[in-house]
């Protein structure tokens, strides 16, 4: 619970808004994500592809920044997440998350599931885990690239 000095600091970022502030009746939001990034986090990908941008990720010069607060679900399949497969996967997700929007190239698919891989190696799993984690991703990520599996979103109440 806030403190009364954190309630009062709040009641004052709200004053800051120009016109009534009114609570808002419902809320809107994706389900699905099991885990949210806490800080900005930086890869050297090497992708060479015009810039792709997005409130949450952005690919520029071969550089990958996905910023804090972005969601992703872990890796799918019959599969398990733990330390070497974490960053793979936040880093193919928000490729994938790219090319759904639209700003890079399904093109790049293949390159993006060679990744998941390339990661998983350099943080300690197995070349043979790795692979079966690919050729999964190639077998049955195409569905996650198009438009339309962009998470519906959600209302509440």
């Amino acid at each position: 619970m806030p403190d009364g000095d954190q309630n009062r600091r709040d009641v004052e970022r709200l004053k800051m808004y120009s016109g009534p502030v009114a609570e808002s009746a419902m809320i809107e939001y994706c389900a699905g994500y099991k885990y949210q990034l806490r800080a900005n986090a930086f890869f050297f990908i090497g992708i060479k592809a015009p810039p792709a941008v997005s409130e949450l990720v952005e690919l520029r010069d071969g550089w990958l920044l996905i910023r804090k607060y972005f969601c992703w679900d872990g890796c799918s399949g019959p599969t398990w997440d733990d330390r070497t497969n974490m960053r793979a996967c936040l880093i193919h997700d928000a490729l994938y998350y790219l090319m759904r929007i639209g700003q890079l190239d399904a093109g790049f698919r293949p390159v993006a599931d060679s990744l998941l891989a390339e990661f998983m190696v350099r943080d300690g799993a197995w070349r043979i885990r790795a692979a079966y984690y690919e050729k999964g991703v190639s077998l049955c990520g195409a569905r996650n690239v198009c438009g339309d599996s962009v998470r519906p979103v959600l209302i509440a109440p």
